[in-house]
C-alpha cells in the first residue's frame, strides 16, 4: 500500500473556557475535522492524504488551526467552508498565503 504524500493535522485541543489562551475545539475544529475527512474520502484521496486529529499545535489565538505536511504550513481560523480550497491548494502545490499563521507566531502559545 502506498504511503500518503501529505498529512493534514487538525487541532482538537480543548481547554477550560476560563483560560485566556483559548483552544480550537470550542471554535469548531471538530466539525472542520469531519469535513476534511469527508471530502478527502469523496475525492478519492485517502491513499494520498492522511487526516489526523491532534492536540495543541501551539497557535491558539489563530484557531481552529490546521497544519499541512510535508510543507509545514499552518493555517489559521479554518472553517468547514474552506476545506475545498484547502484540498485544491494541496493538489496544486500553491499555498493559500492569506490563511497562513504568521511564521513568527507558530509555536508561541
Amino acid at each position: 500500500m502506498p504511503l500518503p504524500h501529505h498529512q493534514i493535522l487538525v487541532c482538537l485541543n480543548e481547554r477550560p473556557a476560563e483560560l485566556p489562551k483559548g483552544s480550537c475545539k470550542p471554535k469548531g475544529s471538530e466539525d472542520l475535522y469531519k469535513r476534511i475527512r469527508e471530502l478527502v474520502h469523496l475525492r478519492g484521496l485517502k491513499r494520498d492524504i492522511a487526516v489526523n486529529s491532534t492536540g495543541c499545535l501551539k497557535c491558539c489565538p489563530f484557531g481552529p488551526t490546521v497544519s499541512v505536511w510535508p510543507e509545514g504550513i499552518y493555517y489559521a481560523q479554518m472553517t468547514p467552508d474552506r476545506v475545498e480550497s484547502l484540498l485544491d491548494s494541496i493538489a496544486s502545490g500553491k499555498p493559500i498565503d492569506e490563511w497562513k499563521v504568521p511564521a513568527e507566531e507558530i509555536g508561541n502559545y
